[in-house]
């Protein structure tokens, strides 16, 4: 199956995704598309971000959760990613949804796994819209 395919296929289904089969179908695609060196150079670079660090500690600090447009506008202020092409821009924000959901909703519980799956899928949606998963 092409690229495109598989990307509209996914478009199609995420709709029926928990949270965690988002992340680990689109990481699969995403692994199989561009490699596993550049998949894990893209979680280095999400895990080692000051700007999702501090974004986390403030969050953990005034106990407030995360919205598409948050995790949208906190990965386009990072120079890397800003010209980068929509699947690479969605991993981003995925890797940083749950870099978050790790280090301060598993303890403030804020959302559950619908609500960030909903997140999830508010982000594919805006990032087809704006950037679009070009071949």
């Amino acid at each position: 199956m092409d690229s495109k395919n598989i990307i509209h296929d996914f478009s199609k289904e995420i709709y029926g995704y928990h949270y965690y089969e988002i992340i680990e179908r689109f990481s699969k695609i995403y692994r199989e598309r561009f490699g596993v060196h550049k998949y894990e150079e893209i979680v280095n670079r999400i895990q080692t971000s000051k700007t999702f660090s501090k974004l986390n500690v403030d969050s953990r600090l005034k106990r407030t959760w995360l919205n598409d447009v948050s995790i949208t506008g906190q990965m386009l202020l990072i120079p890397y990613f800003l010209f980068k092409g929509g699947y690479t821009q969605f991993l981003a924000c995925l890797l940083a949804l749950e870099r978050w959901n790790q280090e301060v909703n598993a303890h403030t519980q804020v959302q559950d796994e619908r609500e960030l799956a909903d997140i999830s899928i508010s982000i594919f949606n805006y990032i087809s819209r704006t950037r679009g998963f070009k071949i």
